[in-house]
């Protein structure tokens, strides 16, 4: 009979994500991981199998909330052009936060990864798509609403905001001035009213 864990596997795999984030998939080493986890390396391989399964562990868990949060705030405004300035707003508040400054686990991931690993690159554009969804969806909404004009490209439009995202969470890594996003926001947002 095998041995209950005797560490919580949720809390375990959000300090690996953590340190992947703070130093980069390349950079964490298994004993970092082992190290900040608070468990021993048999137990890591036990628990989340190897570095790669326990990164990918961590990048599946990060996805998921982030859509979630994304879900959340274009389902709780209940309008499709509020949702999508609802998002944006969010993420110009969001930089008045220094941990701002490390960007988006995801964003950070593909760009350290995906040009050499197209397991990770395809990943990206999974993430990206489904985010091009949510924002195709709440588009849609917008149109029906009377909010968002129904000429509008539905798919071209809903690729433009997702990039827009995907690029500011790039540029949120610089620390721009706050004014720097506020336009940038209002331009992208200019292209749905």
């Amino acid at each position: 009979m095998a041995r209950p864990r005797e560490f919580d596997e949720k809390k375990a795999l959000n300090v690996a994500l953590e340190l992947f984030w703070k130093k980069g998939y390349e950079a964490t080493s298994i004993s970092d991981l082992a190290s900040k986890m608070g468990i021993n390396r048999p137990s890591l391989y036990s628990a989340f199998g190897d570095k790669r399964e326990l990164f990918e562990m961590a990048l599946n868990a990060y996805q998921q909330n982030y859509l979630n949060k994304l879900h959340d705030i274009l389902e709780k405004n209940k309008s499709g052009f509020r949702g999508i300035e609802a998002v944006f707003a969010r993420f110009v508040e969001s930089i008045r936060n220094p941990a701002a400054r490390r960007g988006c686990f995801f964003v950070n991931s593909i760009a350290e990864l995906a040009a050499q690993d197209e397991n990770i690159a395809a990943k990206g554009r999974e993430f990206q798509e489904k985010i091009i969804n949510m924002f195709a969806d709440a588009l849609m909404t917008g149109k029906k609403h009377g909010e968002i004009p129904l000429d509008l490209d539905i798919e071209s439009t809903s690729h433009f905001l997702a990039m827009s995202l995907v690029g500011l969470n790039v540029v949120i890594k610089t620390m721009p001035d706050q004014s720097f996003v506020r336009n940038n926001v209002r331009a992208i947002l200019s292209v749905i009213q």
